[in-house]
């Protein structure tokens, strides 16, 4: 929040304790908007489109519009911006691919563009209890199964993927069948919940199979007298 912002919230409070009728901060001829504020504190009026600001604070102070009570149209009122710190003429204040109301409602800062501080933007991983840092969908290749303490890999979209014993395998027993599997159909279609930064590598949490045998048909609807490799299209 600017400083100016924050000197027109206090001004605010001050006013709302003293009462009505009287006015928090004296006219100054070095604030524009002083009487417009002191008028609007006293008598409700001066405020066009009633988001609890003065027009004059919003024309010439703020730069947003007297008559908008969402000037960028974000889903949270300008007043309501000052007072979180967020910038009301702008959308995404953290440019995170988020708007600040959506960040709001989501549970995530608006002025923070990782509210987990998981490597990625909240545009693409918005969950502050989730330390997951996304999800890569794709078909899973070069699948090398962890032994003891000498982890694994596996590889989608182009991505490598590391392999622990802590690793999930969601739909088979181990990552030992996994790769049985995949081996056999050529390029399982698997979801890999990962953590971890880009620049230092991923680590898979869980490797959900989505569709066993490559065929197209995913697998919980995939008819189960089919084998890996069976290639029954649309069949099922």
């Amino acid at each position: 929040m600017t400083h100016l912002g924050r000197v027109f919230l206090a001004m605010i409070l001050i006013g709302l304790l003293l009462g009505p009728g009287t006015s928090a901060v004296p006219a100054r001829e070095s604030d524009p908007c002083a009487r417009a504020d002191a008028r609007l504190l006293s008598t409700g009026r001066g405020d066009r489109d009633q988001d609890g600001l003065s027009n004059c604070t919003e024309k010439k102070l703020l730069g947003t519009s007297p008559r908008d009570y969402d000037t960028d149209d974000d889903g949270v009122s300008d007043a309501d911006e000052l007072d979180d710190g967020t910038d009301p003429t702008d959308p995404d204040t953290d440019d995170d691919g988020l708007d600040d109301g959506e960040e709001e409602g989501r549970g995530c800062d608006p002025t923070d563009d990782d509210t987990d501080d998981d490597g990625t933007m909240d545009g693409s991983d918005c969950d502050p209890g989730d330390d997951l840092k996304e999800r890569i969908e794709g078909n899973a290749t070069d699948v090398v199964c962890p032994s003891g303490d000498t982890a694994g890999s596996l590889t989608v979209l182009g991505i490598p993927v590391m392999l622990t014993s802590e690793t999930a395998f969601e739909g088979v027993e181990s990552c030992d069948a996994f790769k049985t599997q995949q081996e056999a159909s050529g390029g399982a279609h698997v979801e890999v919940k990962v953590t971890g930064d880009l620049g230092a590598g991923l680590v898979a949490e869980e490797v959900e199979i989505e569709d066993g045998d490559d065929d197209g048909c995913p697998d919980d609807s995939d008819d189960e007298d089919d084998g890996p490799g069976t290639d029954d299209g649309e069949a099922d």
